[in-house]
């Protein structure tokens, strides 16, 4: 059994694609996943599965979809990812950890990001390690250039990004 994590994007951001996080808790029951637990408002999950990480992915989207009828794209992360990435960020232990951010990537993000100036983001600054994304902007996420569309249009896949703070507080619900 191992104990994940799922991201969701996109919810309860203004009036679009709310999601109660009651209902996101029996739907994992439902799915048979172990422990729900969830963080915030924004769509953090953590429950524990024997099934595979893209499994776990697909089940929660389609049952999502099927009870909230919202069509919500969802990144899983195990513990030691989660972890993982918190330990692997490159931007070491900010002022602020609302102002450092990690986009979880559902695929690697290999070259993707290749061409990128990053002179041309000055103040704000990134780094790939692994299929994470870290942002460092010292101006808040509001008005940044180096955001959730450009990582996606980039990848070419789903990502969906979470700061320092809520970052170490899903390895901390995960354990």
């Amino acid at each position: 059994m191992t104990r994940y994590a799922a991201l969701l994007r996109g919810i309860n951001l203004g009036a679009h694609n709310q999601l109660k996080m009651p209902l996101l808790r029996e739907i994992a029951t439902g799915l048979g996943y172990a422990d729900p637990a969830t963080y915030l408002q924004s769509g953090n999950l953590a429950f524990t599965s024997g099934k595979a990480e893209a499994t776990v992915a697909r089940d929660l989207h389609d049952a999502i979809a099927e009870h909230a009828g919202l069509d919500v794209p969802v990144v899983v992360r195990t513990h030691g990812e989660l972890a993982a990435a918190v330990l692997a960020n490159p931007f070491g232990d900010p002022a602020d950890e609302a102002l450092l951010f990690v986009t979880y990537c559902a695929q690697p993000v290999g070259g993707a990001l290749d061409g990128l100036d990053p002179e041309a983001y000055l103040p704000e600054r990134f780094a790939v390690v692994g299929r994470e994304i870290y942002t460092w902007l010292p101006n808040g996420m509001r008005t940044a250039r180096l955001n959730q569309s450009l990582w996606e249009r980039r990848t070419r896949g789903v990502a969906t990004t979470r700061n320092l703070r809520t970052a170490r507080a899903l390895v901390e619900i995960t354990s």
